[in-house]
């Protein structure tokens, strides 16, 4: 009788992964990595707002912005993404490309969370 190979249990890929600070495990930070995702979803209406109101202006500046505070906090999608925008605005980039890329910066702060990954993301001990 054939002997079928035994059946690996996967886990499915996430369709939507976490957004992690490369600062969140930092006990100095987390606190302040916390306010910001705080504050996140009010960033993001604005930006919603602007793009809506087709105000470049707005849009350039409130991409500069997030763009800055993001990178300071850890979250380099975020920063790329937001000077993607914020270039985007200045060049007065048609609004459907506008639109898609504030629709891919909200997805993005969608995922973001304060919390730790679960993970070492550098699971090897530093050479001696």
């Amino acid at each position: 009788m054939e002997h079928e190979p035994p059946t690996i249990f996967r886990l499915p890929k996430p369709q939507t992964p976490p957004v992690y600070s490369d600062l969140s495990s930092d006990p100095d930070m987390a606190d302040l990595v916390e306010m910001f995702v705080d504050h996140l979803g009010q960033r993001v209406e604005a930006l919603r707002e602007a793009v809506e109101l087709a105000d470049n202006d707005a849009l350039e500046e409130l991409a500069y912005q997030l763009k800055g505070s993001a990178g300071g906090y850890g979250f380099e999608p975020i920063t790329e993404l937001a000077s993607i925008i914020e270039k985007q605005a200045r060049d007065h980039a048609d609004i459907d490309q506008l639109r898609d890329a504030v629709d891919d910066l909200v997805n993005i702060c969608g995922r973001v969370t304060a919390d730790p990954p679960p993970y070492d993301r550098d699971p090897l001990p530093p050479a001696a």
